[in-house]
């Protein structure tokens, strides 16, 4: 028996060294790819579940079982212990287990939990790190200094993984640097030891050579080490000469350093959390580039109006790259390319439409400007994609020419140039391209349709192009009785078959303008069912309104793709018109001019305003009605005033003056439940499952629900935070003490809300107080006073409270809950009131809006409408 045992357990252990061998020996990525899917299919794990199981990121697995990334040797023991666990044979694990997985994913998804990655984590990360800095340099430029280093931590994390790489093939880590040292084409970028991002952090040391005059060449402080790396890294890679190098991080003014070096060492320091490892195996591309894309958002949002410079808005960019639906190995073009991000979401979608493609776009860009130069180099190298980039003027000087120095010619063009860029006539007259005589002549002042007319000049036998320009540049001109030289070029590609359609965008969308904008499509070749025909799509109805900007949700993205490219009549949202249409309506192409709603009536948005003001206008009346006769024994000359006096009831003196003889007064300790400060988890637009009320939200008595920020919690932290209904919110800061001590009731939106730190949750005991009493009690100038005189002045010149004095406050409190609520019933119908006259204003604004815009672009016409009801103008004013 002892010997059977014995060679039982014998033969587990040759059969488990056997299992390890095979796959700790494989060389073969997608062999281990499959392990992994037999994995998770045999333990029923997702990529996350099973990425926690072998202790690295989720990223790090979607890559090794994508089969793009093969893990280390330390790591294919781990999948090996695994595998036994799992009891998968040894041998190659069969098809059916990719499938098994996907399976796993999809059943977890349906129950409403997501496999993908989040790349919340890692854009908190990136802000911590904008924001260390933040206080000493605007967002237009701090970026400048934070990019670069981004981009340097990537490179060195990179370059750690390839060395590692060849560790395993030469046997160690020093043997495989000396390797590298002497072929730097081994690696995608060479980085010398000063550079690398554990050096720069001080994790570990570098014997700084002395100079030839034998003095140290070691660095004073962060900025002149940051600033010696970034230069040693493009003399290394002269590919990265201009776009690493750029930004001086000694650079002083006036004596004093743009940037403290104790502030870099805190961006440093926050890179450095083991965390956001940015490796070849700890983030994929997209999923960095995504983040990095947010951060340029971000930036954008505090530039105002040089953000439109370097950053075209994501939904805009994909919504164009949709439109275009770029083939594996089309040429693109970007001629005001920015950041590049037009051209990166061409080939995110291009790989999206083909995923098994290996056949990249090639793509094209120029930049006028050094830095939005560099940003797009970076960007392109975070993206892991190639980016051809030439820097300079594209109207003026155009880098990408043929051998007999005309235009480069692509398959597709993309640009969002300066909207109303005014150009000297004499360029376009002079053009050695000739790129505006024959294609409809020569413009004046504007140079949206010169851009235009460039675009076309760059478009190939069979290209298609998407541009975004200013609303007015498929409007001007039109109707006017004089000769128009826009409207004469608008007239030459509608008559030449060029333009395929027009999208109009939401309001308030890109950084630089409040303005719409319109995406005007050419297409040189198009199919049959199109030809003669412009597609107009009014895209203003899928927004959603943000801070400090609007934004087009991606799903909305993707049907407004769809319906232009079916190029189908929807109601209220796409109108097909023909040459013949166009030339009736004198070249307006303005979707808003031919895309009305169902009825295609152009009155019918003014319609609805109507409606809904009359609606508004008599609810008001019945508030007012409800009002006069609530209050009708305080009006002038009633029996019951005279009668009972306007206070109706006996007195009594308090500390905060006279209350009814039957009210108690209490302090706020005694109808509460508890008290508690909120969440300083920091917060951002980018929406999660968490919103977070903070001071703007609080509103006397109600909840203002139209600047929402979200915040990254952990569930039971979440919990903690999260408010009920009735809960009273506080304001405890504030540098305005008005503020200070205004409270809102919660009432369930936005549902789930958490608040932020500073405001205090305070949970009433529901049997003593209303809290929407309480609520107005302290919006009341009684209550405004009592918060004042207890505040607490600070040092940064706002005042605050705490817990302590909140639960001090007193609180005339009628005897029961039924006459606290009559009170708030009263007060709710008075600012009912208010509300409907607010609302009525706001209609009002619309309708003038809208009646102007209808009356400039002749959807409404002077002459249609009766004007016996206006009072004919003085002769005085007349004249």
């Amino acid at each position: 028996m002892t010997t059977t045992r014995s060679c039982l357990r014998h033969s587990n252990d040759v059969d488990k060294n056997h299992h390890i061998t095979n796959i700790t020996n494989m060389t073969n990525a997608q062999a281990v790819a499959a392990t992994l899917r037999a994995i998770r299919a045999k333990l029923d794990l997702t990529q996350e579940e099973l990425a926690s199981r072998l202790g690295v990121s989720f990223a790090t697995v979607n890559r090794w079982e994508g089969g793009s990334n093969m893990p280390q040797k330390a790591a294919r023991e781990t999948i090996a212990a695994l595998a036994k666990e799992a009891g998968i044979d040894s041998g190659e694990p069969s098809a059916e287990t990719g499938t098994a997985a996907a399976q796993v994913t999809r059943r977890r998804r349906e129950k409403g939990a997501s496999s993908a990655p989040s790349t919340k984590t890692m854009e908190q990360m990136l802000w911590d790190a904008a924001c260390s800095i933040r206080g000493e340099k605007d967002a237009a430029k701090f970026k400048d200094y934070l990019l670069p280093l981004l981009f340097l931590k990537r490179l060195s994390d990179v370059f750690d993984d390839e060395i590692d790489r060849l560790a395993e093939e030469y046997g160690d880590r020093a043997t495989a640097l000396q390797i590298a040292e002497g072929d730097h084409a081994l690696l995608r970028f060479y980085l010398p030891p000063e550079a690398r991002w554990a050096v720069i952090s001080g994790r570990s040391s570098y014997d700084w050579p002395d100079d030839s005059l034998g003095r140290t060449t070691r660095p004073r402080d962060t900025g002149q080490h940051l600033t010696m790396a970034v230069r040693a890294v493009a003399r290394q890679n002269p590919s990265l000469v201009g776009v690493i190098d750029v930004v001086d991080f000694a650079a002083e003014r006036n004596g004093e350093r743009d940037i403290a070096s104790a502030k870099l060492s805190d961006v440093i320091e926050i890179f450095s959390d083991p965390r956001y490892r940015l490796g070849l195996a700890d983030v994929q591309p997209d999923f960095l580039g995504r983040a990095y894309e947010y951060l340029l958002r971000k930036f954008a949002e505090g530039s105002g109006q040089s953000a439109g410079e370097f950053f075209t808005p994501t939904e805009v960019g994909l919504l164009m790259a949709h439109i275009m639906r770029p083939r594996p190995g089309e040429e693109c073009h970007d001629y005001a390319c920015g950041s590049a991000g037009l051209l990166v979401k061409l080939q995110i979608v291009a790989r999206e439409l083909d995923p098994t493609s290996r056949v990249p776009l090639k793509l094209y860009g120029q930049e006028l400007t050094a830095e939005s130069y560099a940003v797009a180099h970076m960007n392109a190298i975070i993206h892991d994609m190639t980016v051809e980039m030439a820097r300079g003027d594209s109207m003026i000087n155009p880098k990408f020419k043929t051998s007999d120095s005309k235009l480069r010619t692509y398959d597709v063009v993309v640009a969002n140039p300066m909207w109303n860029q005014p150009f000297n006539p004499d360029l376009f007259s002079e053009d050695p391209l000739d790129r505006f005589r024959p294609q409809g002549g020569i413009t004046t002042g504007k140079g949206d349709w010169a851009w235009l007319q460039h675009t076309l000049a760059c478009l190939g036998e069979r290209g298609r192009a998407a541009v975004v320009l200013d609303t007015g540049a498929v409007t001007r001109g039109s109707g006017s009785r004089n000769e128009d030289k826009e409207r004469n070029i608008r007239k030459w590609f509608v008559d030449n078959d060029l333009i395929d359609g027009v999208i109009l965008l939401p309001d308030n969308l890109f950084y630089n303008t409040m303005a719409a904008g319109v995406i005007l499509v050419l297409n040189k070749r198009k199919p049959p069912a199109r030809k003669n025909r412009i597609v107009l799509v009014n895209a203003s109805r899928h927004v959603e309104k943000g801070r400090p900007k609007n934004f087009i949700p991606s799903a909305s993205v993707r049907a407004l793709a769809a319906s232009y490219s079916a190029g189908k009549q929807v109601e209220g949202e796409v109108a097909i018109i023909t040459r013949e249409q166009a030339e009736e309506a004198d070249y307006n192409l303005s979707p808003s001019r031919w895309v009305g709603n169902s009825d295609n009536d152009p009155l019918a948005s003014v319609s609805d305003l109507l409606a809904e003001l009359e609606g508004l206008a008599a609810r008001e009346v019945q508030i007012t009605e409800k009002l006069l006769k609530v209050l009708a024994p305080f009006a002038k000359g009633s029996e019951r005033v005279f009668a009972h006096g306007l206070r109706g009831a006996p007195l009594k003196e308090t500390e905060i003056g006279s209350i009814p003889e039957s009210w108690n007064l209490l302090e706020f300790r005694s109808v509460r439940e508890w008290l508690q400060y909120g969440t300083s988890t920091p917060c951002s637009y980018v929406p999660t499952e968490y919103p977070v009320l903070r001071i703007p939200n609080v509103l006397p008595g109600r909840v203002d629900s139209t600047d929402i920020k979200y915040g990254n919690l952990r569930p039971e932290e979440a919990d903690r935070y999260r408010l009920e209904n009735g809960d009273l919110i506080f304001i405890r800061t504030n540098g305005v003490i008005e503020r200070l001590g205004a409270c809102a009731v919660y009432a369930g939106q936005p549902e789930g809300a958490l608040f932020a730190s500073y405001l205090i949750r305070a949970r009433l005991k529901s049997t003593i107080i209303d809290p929407y009493y309480a609520a107005y009690f302290f919006a009341s100038e009684r209550g405004t006073a009592v918060i004042g005189g207890r505040a607490t002045p600070a040092a940064d010149g706002k005042y605050n409270l705490n817990t302590g004095t909140i639960d001090s406050l007193p609180i005339p409190l009628p005897p029961t809950l039924d006459e606290q609520r009559e009170i708030v019933a009263v007060l709710d119908l008075v600012n009912g009131k208010i509300d409907a006259r607010r609302c009525q204003n706001a209609v009002l604004d619309s309708l003038s809006r809208t009646i102007l815009n209808k009356l400039l672009t002749g959807a409404i016409r002077v002459a249609e409408l009766d004007l016996s009801v206006l009072a004919p103008p003085s002769a005085e004013i007349a004249a």
